[in-house]
């Protein structure tokens, strides 16, 4: 009885545990999870921006090994490598500015391996750096840097 009860005990535990996180979460947990609302908001209104600018999204959110790519779209045959990073309105803030050496290099292997996996199909390709500036919960500015991703490693 007593082997019954603490398997009891245990599972019950686990369950309150649970519960509590998901209703009731740390002040770390929601700073977590705005950020990461943050992010997918900031990628969400930069995919319908490009959109009605006449992009094409042809994935979001791709994942090769341990890169990922927020977005990747087509322009009149170009095929984009988005790399967004959205950030609170502040004067002085430049987004663009966390993107570093190792960032860079993801992005381009996650890139190579988008090509491998449609069989590199001969086509224009360009890796590009999308700031957007959020107040609230709306975007403010969008700012589209085409091939700046590649030119930004060239230059360090």
């Amino acid at each position: 009885m007593n082997k019954k009860f603490s398997k009891w005990r245990q599972k019950t535990a686990r369950t309150l545990k649970k519960w509590r996180k998901r209703y009731f979460p740390t002040h770390r947990e929601r700073v977590l999870r705005y950020h990461l609302w943050l992010g997918k908001r900031g990628e969400q209104a930069t995919a319908a921006d490009l959109q009605a600018r006449g992009y094409e999204l042809l994935c979001s959110n791709y994942r090769y090994k341990k890169s990922e790519l927020d977005l990747i779209m087509r322009y009149h045959g170009i095929l984009c490598f988005m790399e967004v990073k959205t950030r609170r309105w502040k004067p002085g803030v430049v987004p663009a500015d966390a993107i570093d050496l190792r960032k860079e290099e993801n992005v381009y292997k996650g890139g190579m391996g988008y090509l491998r996996q449609i069989g590199f199909p001969h086509v224009t390709c360009r890796f590009d750096i999308v700031e957007v500036f959020m107040m609230g919960r709306r975007p403010v500015k969008i700012r589209h840097l085409p091939g700046e991703l590649l030119r930004h490693k060239e230059e360090k």
